[in-house]
């Protein structure tokens, strides 16, 4: 058990340190493309994430975690680079309310 938490551990760690290497990355795309689209974007982007982890989850269930636990690391980082968009799109719709500052 000690070992599966770190490795679940590590995967969470290393998704939040990329994901704040990309956020110079996910602010230029803001500016390039704008919030509509950049939320539209990390939406599939999350969904193919969330579909990803079911890979670990079902490996894990049928007894074969050894060979689906390295998709637990690709699926973190791809579902948290959606997220990361989406989040960074809420600026957008947050413009169109001036009087109720966020």
């Amino acid at each position: 058990c000690d070992e599966q938490y770190l490795f679940v551990s590590d995967a969470f760690s290393t998704a939040a340190g990329v994901g704040l290497l990309l956020m110079f990355v996910n602010g230029w795309m803001f500016d390039r493309f704008g919030g509509y689209i950049l939320s539209q974007v990390g939406a599939v982007i999350l969904a193919i994430g969330f579909a990803l982890l079911q890979v670990p989850l079902l490996g894990a269930q049928s007894g074969h975690d050894a060979q689906t636990r390295s998709w637990l690391v690709v699926a973190i980082l791809i579902a948290d680079t959606g997220a990361v968009l989406n989040t960074i799109s809420v600026f957008s719709i947050a413009f169109h309310f001036p009087d109720f500052p966020a």
